[in-house]
This record gives structure tokens, C-alpha cells and sequence, in this order.
């Protein structure tokens, strides 16, 4: 995902946020569970294979529906998180859950408690980013 529409998804959970302070505030202790995704995974060699994706689960207190955030966390940025560490992510979760919104926040294939292998490289040519940004930024002001 590039850095631009990470800025935008960034923005898009802030002002989903703010539309959901006008929501019923929750009423009780908020809720934390690890839940599993079933995933099937393709493969090169071997046949599809079902894995589960750890997940980490916020709901607010109180009953009835709430919206969703699914708070996808992306890379563990060239290694400084180890693949074997759940990423809970307890603060973003509570800003949302304080508001009355439920979250959820998927580990990746490979990551924390998820089956699979984990896959992710950390090649990042900051010429190639930047280029792409500068790119981005011309045709945004046109």
C-alpha cells in the first residue's frame, strides 16, 4: 500500500472517529478476546491449506450493533517488531471503543499467533518512494 493511501486510510479512520462521537456512548466495561479468521491460502506446490489469522477483538460495553473499524497495522517496519509478537495496538483501540466503536485488528499471515509462513521484505528505496510521492503530490495540486 503506498504512503498516500496510508495518509488517506489515516484520515478516513479520523473522520470516522469524529462521525462517531454523536453515537450512543458505551454503557459498560468494553470487551478484549483474541478471535481466529479462517484463511485459505493457495500455493505453488500442495494443494490449498486452511490457516487462522490471530485477530484481537475491542467491543464497547453495553448491547446493540456498533460500527467497525478493522485497524490493519501493515508491516512491522524492517524487522523492529519480531513476527512472533501479537500486535494489539490497546491505545488506537480505545480511542474508538471510548466512542462506542467495536475494533478489530487482524495479525497477517506468519504474524503473532497466525498460521502460515511469515513473508514480508523489507526492501524500501527511499529514490523510488520518493519519486512516487513527488508524482503524487503534482497531480494532487492540479
Amino acid at each position: 500500500m503506498s504512503a498516500v493511501r496510508v495518509l488517506a486510510l489515516t484520515w478516513g479512520l479520523a473522520l470516522l472517529a469524529v462521525a462517531g462521537e454523536a453515537r450512543a456512548q458505551p454503557t459498560s466495561e468494553p470487551s478484549v478476546s483474541t478471535v481466529r479468521i479462517p484463511m485459505t491460502e493457495g500455493r505453488l506446490l500442495g494443494g490449498p491449506r486452511e490457516l487462522g489469522l490471530e485477530t484481537t477483538l475491542y467491543r464497547p460495553g453495553g448491547s446493540g450493533p456498533s460500527p467497525l473499524v478493522v485497524f490493519n497495522h501493515g508491516s512491522t517496519g524492517a524487522g523492529r517488531a519480531s513476527p512472533t509478537e501479537t500486535l494489539t495496538y490497546a491505545e488506537t483501540a480505545r480511542f474508538f471503543v471510548e466512542r462506542g466503536w467495536t475494533v478489530l485488528i487482524p495479525m497477517r499471515r506468519g504474524r503473532g499467533a497466525s498460521g502460515g509462513e511469515y513473508l514480508e521484505r523489507y526492501e524500501c528505496e527511499t529514490a523510488v518512494f520518493s519519486a512516487a510521492w513527488t508524482a503524487r503530490s503534482r497531480t494532487s495540486t492540479r
